[in-house]
């Protein structure tokens, strides 16, 4: 039902989560898996249709439209 991702961040890295419109409620987990000192590790869990992407991959998408 969930599929899973792991994604470490660093300070001022984020992600975006779009969910579809629904009927329904769709959850969304963030469980944070391991902190060091300068990177976060999470573990993304969402139902498939869930688009998860890192804001720098937003941002390169952005600047080529614009070109």
């Amino acid at each position: 039902m969930h599929n899973g991702l792991i994604l470490s961040r660093t300070k001022d890295e984020g992600i975006t989560i779009k969910v579809p419109p629904s009927t329904t409620e769709t959850t969304v987990h963030v469980t944070t898996l391991s902190c060091t000192h300068s990177r976060t590790r999470l573990h993304i869990a969402a139902p498939r249709d869930t688009s998860i992407v890192r804001d720098e991959l937003l941002k390169i998408s952005k600047e080529g439209d614009a070109a």
